[in-house]
């Protein structure tokens, strides 16, 4: 009796599980699937114009060479530098780089050095990354806005002489038998004026159609191939005629980036990679005349998705066109620009774009067919209602870390060259990517409060999907799948099923301190992690940790990072300086000495209250050391502009100052001037 109860038993079983799974099965519509066998390893693309680009925005050489092996995690195939020429002031401002003295590699930029442009190449060819910079060769630096020629054209800083002295002496007129090096011609008409004057401020435009400054243009190409740069960025390239103009051609690209092509392809046996920036539609001329020799920009397919995603109306994506009427492999586009950032603007008008939206920007960006995706390394900013407050050298943020940009990249180098299928409505937006042998979808939704959506795939085949974010098996079944999307919208899906990538997030990577100083430090996806400082204990941690740095003074502490999970270990480290008071003064660290070239330093303290100008003598081994009477209650910094005095010293006004900081307090001894 006990085995045949036993034997009724488990037929029960067997029946009553039969039911359920059919059940299951009939509510979900949904077989079940092996997974698809899938040996793709995560690489970047071998060549340059394939990958995503990371505009490294007023970073120095240094900290891009730093961040490498995060780069290569994140899928970055090509970083790019600002402007490598002299800027003007030494480069104390962002829009400093983009009035240059000279065309060769800076010998005074806050930058770095042509020695360490080289090093950054250099180990950048180790992880197969690519290094392109930032030139400018439309203009060179003025005087002002307001010193102009009797011509009403801008005049030359005279600055630029001694760099390019034959440039600066033939401005005008020709005294040595090379021509006129600037256009004297701010009433052009026709097609192909815009090439004639820079329209978007009082900046000398130059003759590019001169043979001397020609010669100097390639000579900076040349000059920055040599040091293993591997491609450009011309900035404000349609003001810069071409051969095939109706009117003001000239042999200019040919003769620089044309040879420079040439120079590059004999040394590595590769292709030069070069873009242009050309926002709008060349006045008159066809953008044709420019895709022959580079690539062009385009910033407003972004803001269409910006609208989709506001709106919830994805159905307007599909129908977006670059703006270019040209092929998308001659395209780079952004989610924000430069100038977007700099100047506070950007799709969001009127403050940056969260970085929360700017992954969904990205997602709908860098998953898509043959355009190439360019990433906004956003740069300090120490005041975010100064438009010139970008903290030059300085990384305002490490969001190209994050693991939703990162599997967008590894998406976009898997997917290279495959064709492509979009579709939007309503809240969810569709790009799938599909060959002969392989299939995946970047999707989004941009309804945050319903995360569980049925999405059309109508072109993936049936089967096992993962989403590289959270992991999730998605199966695709009669072109359709029902997603359980993160907290940000996104999912991408491929074929590999794997754990996620884990990722840290720092409050501060590098800095210098005095006295007591914390790092506060997150880390997601890990099944383990720990940090050292300078090579010494492992100490465990979960999700968050708050990390004391040694206070003994005159000492660098190198905080090293590890996390694991899976098959992956990733590694990050910070670099922090402490350094020792000097008695007998109040000690200001982090005190930007390019502050005492580019404005006029003063000091108000309010007992009694006055004005006192501070000079660059007062820095000493990169601290400014004040003499404090013991009488002052308080006092503040305040920059002026160069040669400003305030009439009155002894009255507190703030209409002209171009910034300053709050009250400090001169018994605490010290104080930090990172934020300022």
């Amino acid at each position: 009796m006990k085995n045949k109860f036993l034997t009724i038993s488990l037929s029960a079983a067997i029946l009553l599980l039969a039911a359920c799974q059919s059940q299951n099965n009939s509510e979900n519509s949904l077989p079940i699937y092996d997974d698809f066998p899938d040996t793709y390893v995560d690489a970047l693309p071998d060549n340059h114009e394939d990958g995503a680009i990371f505009q490294a925005f007023c970073w120095s050489f240094n900290d891009i060479k730093e961040n490498l092996p995060a780069f290569a995690d994140a899928g970055f195939k090509v970083i790019q530098t600002s402007p490598v020429q002299q800027p003007k002031g030494g480069g104390g401002s962002w829009w400093s780089y983009y009035q240059p003295l000279s065309f060769s590699i800076a010998d005074n930029s806050q930058l770095g050095s042509k020695a360490e442009l080289q090093d950054l190449c250099t180990e950048a060819e180790k992880y197969g990354i690519s290094i392109i910079c930032d030139i400018v060769f439309n203009h060179l630096a003025n005087i002002s806005e307001n010193n102009l020629e009797s011509d009403g054209t801008p005049m030359v800083s005279p600055s630029v002489e001694a760099y390019e002295p034959e440039i600066y002496q033939n401005r005008n007129s020709d005294v040595s038998g090379i021509g006129v090096t600037f256009h004297h011609n701010p009433h052009a008409s026709g097609s192909g004026a815009e090439t004639q004057y820079y329209a978007y401020g009082a900046l000398p435009d130059l003759n590019t159609g001169n043979e001397f400054v020609q010669s100097r243009c390639l000579s900076l190409l040349k000059e920055c191939i040599d040091v293993g740069v591997d491609g450009f960025r011309f900035d404000a390239a349609k003001h810069i005629e071409t051969p095939d103009d109706p009117n003001y051609a000239s042999s200019f690209w040919p003769n620089t980036l044309g040879l420079a092509k040439e120079y590059y392809k004999e040394k590595t046996g590769h292709d030069l990679l070069a873009y242009g920036e050309i926002l709008g539609a060349p006045l008159n001329r066809s953008i044709d005349v420019y895709t022959k020799y580079m690539k062009v920009t385009e910033g407003s397919y972004s803001s269409v998705v910006y609208s989709a995603m506001s709106t919830k109306k994805a159905e307007k994506i599909p129908d977006a066109r670059y703006g270019q009427s040209t092929a998308a492999t001659n395209i780079v586009s952004w989610v924000e620009s430069h100038d977007d950032y700099a100047a506070l603007g950007g799709v969001d008008s009127g403050s940056p774009v969260s970085e929360k939206k700017i992954v969904r920007l990205w997602g709908a960006l860098a998953s898509r067919k043959d355009v190439q995706p360019m990433f906004l390394g956003r740069p300090s900013l120490a005041d975010e209602n100064n438009t010139q407050s970008v903290n030059i050298a300085q990384i305002g943020s490490y969001h190209f870390e994050d693991e939703h940009i990162a599997v967008v990249n590894r998406f976009h180098n898997r997917f290279n060259g495959a064709d492509e299928a979009i579709y939007g409505q309503n809240n969810i937006f569709v790009v799938e990517r599909f060959n002969e042998n392989d299939h995946g979808a970047v999707v989004e939704n941009y309804d945050l409060n319903n995360l569980t959506q049925e999405v059309p795939l109508p072109h993936l085949e049936n089967g096992n999907y993962y989403d590289a974010i959270t992991g999730n098996k998605v199966v695709v079944y009669e072109g359709k799948a029902t997603i359980d999307f993160d907290a940000l919208g996104l999912a991408v899906l491929t074929k590999k099923n794997t754990v996620a990538r884990p990722y840290f997030s720092f409050n501060e990577r590098s800095g210098v301190y005095a006295g007591n100083k914390s790092i506060s430090v997150s880390v997601t996806n890990a099944s383990e992690a720990y940090y050292q400082i300078n090579d010494g204990e492992k100490i465990s941690f979960k999700d968050n940790v708050k990390i004391s740095l040694p206070t003994e003074g005159g000492k660098i502490y190198r905080l090293k990072l590890t996390a694991k999970n899976g098959e992956y270990t990733v590694e990050r480290t910070g670099s922090y300086q402490c350094v020792g008071l000097v008695p007998g003064y109040f000690n200001v660290i982090n005190f930007k000495a390019s502050y005492f070239a580019d404005y006029e330093v003063y000091i108000w303290h309010w007992n009694p209250g006055s004005w006192d100008k501070i000079e660059s003598s007062s820095m000493q081994d990169g601290m400014l050391l004040l003499t404090v009477d013991n009488s002052w209650t308080g006092f503040l910094f305040a920059l002026f502009q160069k040669g400003f005095v305030p009439t009155d010293s002894s009255a507190f006004s703030d209409s002209h100052f171009v910034k300053q900081t709050s009250d400090i307090n001169p018994r605490d001894g010290y104080y930090d001037a990172s934020n300022f």
